[in-house]
């Protein structure tokens, strides 16, 4: 009978202390904050360009890797959530065209962008640039050490008088400094 009752006793001592310890563990568990220095490792991207010239429409796709050389993004949490991103690196765009392939680099060099972030949930957020459209990213990882962001846009411009449309999706990859 002793047994039984210290062999209850101590399994109701065990999982009281079980429940009290999960509830002080998760007091001590923080979110990984997004403040911080991330620089660029990855940059992964899917285009697609449709042009109408003389009334015939054509489309490009091209995908691909951009080589990396050094390009930062800060972000802040001060009263306005700033982010500043600097630096350079390349893409190179292998696309096809009615059965030919072709490939050209396209440096993107002396970048200094600067705008405003907010996070709306643990799987979105949205960049403000100054003077373009806001970007919604979706998050697709996010720790302490790397953030994956993946975000699609739709861009119009015209070259050499030509209407063309842009959809591109990007795929991000940060670690922190």
């Amino acid at each position: 009978m002793k047994a039984t009752f210290l062999r209850t006793l101590l399994l109701s001592c065990a999982a009281a202390c079980m429940i009290s310890c999960t509830e002080d563990l998760q007091d001590l568990v923080v979110a990984p904050s997004i403040v911080g220095k991330w620089t660029l490792e990855t940059v992964e991207y899917d285009v697609r360009t449709d042009v109408i010239n003389n009334g015939e429409m054509y489309s490009i796709n091209h995908s691909g890797l951009a080589d990396i050389h050094g390009l930062t993004m800060d972000i802040s949490d001060d009263p306005t959530n700033t982010f500043l991103a600097e630096g350079y690196y390349t893409i190179e765009v292998p696309a096809d065209l009615a059965g030919s392939t072709f490939k050209d680099i396209f440096p993107f060099s002396d970048i200094f962008k600067r705008g405003t972030w907010s996070k709306e949930t643990d799987r979105l957020m949205y960049f403000n640039f100054e003077g373009l459209p806001a970007i919604k990213a979706k998050i697709i990882k996010f720790s302490e050490k790397k953030l994956i962001i993946s975000y699609d846009i739709t861009n119009q411009d015209e070259i050499e008088g030509v209407a063309c449309t842009h959809t591109v999706h990007g795929l991000y990859t940060f670690s922190k400094e």
